[in-house]
């Protein structure tokens, strides 16, 4: 049976984008799989399904990005399709009171995310801009990756906490972590 490889969205600083296929490849059978510091998802969504899987990570935006694009892929990658990669924008949002709303909370993390130098949880860095590579085209094809993005999340369970609780909760003679 084959398996279709998934790729995140999400750019994230110390990410394994480029080590999940050798990560994935040392992972022994399991049952369980946790990431107990998840980020943007790299391993979890290149690798098969497990039986029961969990997302982890304790910061609350990234999880809110995810249960928002959970919710309604097709409303997320409709309201960050219309906005254009700008500098300004990067730095009046990054700037500005973030929104209470939280999808209007995940449309501009994900926008930061996508745009910012540091990605991840870093919402100051400075703003992504290139002559090499063009990364307003890398930010509209990350949104043509969120609908599958979103499905590969659907059985996964998604949690907000220390790391330590999570182990704990989770750890089991068939768990991976």
């Amino acid at each position: 049976m084959s398996h279709v490889r998934i790729r995140s969205p999400l750019l994230w600083y110390g990410g394994k984008c480029k080590l999940a296929q050798i990560i994935i490849n040392l992972i022994p059978q399991h049952r369980c799989y946790v990431e107990p510091f998840a980020g943007g998802a790299h391993v979890l969504t290149q690798k098969p399904p497990a039986e029961f899987e969990v997302y982890n990570d304790i910061d609350g935006e990234v999880v809110n990005f995810l249960l928002e694009l959970r919710k309604d892929p097709d409303r997320m990658a409709a309201a960050l399709e219309t906005l254009p990669y700008s500098r300004a924008l990067y730095e009046r949002w990054k700037w500005e009171e973030w929104p209470a709303e939280p999808f209007e909370r995940a449309v501009r993390w994900f926008y930061i995310n996508r745009s910012a130098v540091a990605a991840g949880n870093n919402h100051r860095s400075g703003w992504r801009h290139g002559n090499t590579r063009n990364p307003a085209k890398d930010f509209h094809t990350s949104i043509s990756l969120l609908k599958a993005f979103a499905e590969r999340f659907k059985y996964v369970q998604i949690e907000c906490r220390d790391f330590r609780e999570v182990i704990q909760v989770y750890d089991s003679p068939y768990t991976v972590f």
